[in-house]
């Protein structure tokens, strides 16, 4: 089932009984996602390695519904699946962090944190091509 607001059995979607909108439907975070944050680290000879180490764990839903979106990458227009996954509220989930979740790597590239009366902490993901 999506978890995209409005869609059909998701967040605010119709109350059969009334016609009217319901209450948002609570989210499972039946998944857990490794959180990755990149740190450059010397390696002894003057030069520096970028370096993806763990940072930490935390429940998780990936929505399994992607949309698409068009950016602008090395001067070309580019098109890219994009995903939201709900992460527990209190996770330290920052843009420009990985995240693995069932073994696949994604890059966050925005969340709502600061959200006022959020439960969740929404996230917005791109897969990392060549990893996981």
């Amino acid at each position: 089932m999506p978890l995209t607001p409005g869609g059909p059995g998701s967040f605010g979607s119709a109350d059969p009984a009334s016609g009217g909108p319901s209450a948002p439907e609570p989210i499972t975070l039946s998944e857990t996602a490794t959180i990755r944050r990149k740190t450059l680290t010397a390696d002894g000879l003057g030069t520096h390695s970028l370096v993806w180490n763990d940072a930490g764990e935390v429940a998780c839903a990936l929505d399994k519904t992607t949309r698409r979106a068009e950016v602008v990458q090395a001067g070309e227009l580019k098109s890219l699946t994009v995903w939201t996954c709900y992460f527990k509220l209190d996770g330290d989930v920052r843009p420009a962090d990985r995240v693995v979740i069932g073994g696949r790597t994604y890059e966050v590239t925005e969340t709502d944190a600061g959200r006022t009366g959020a439960t969740v902490l929404t996230a917005t993901l791109v897969r990392v091509s060549g990893v996981g």
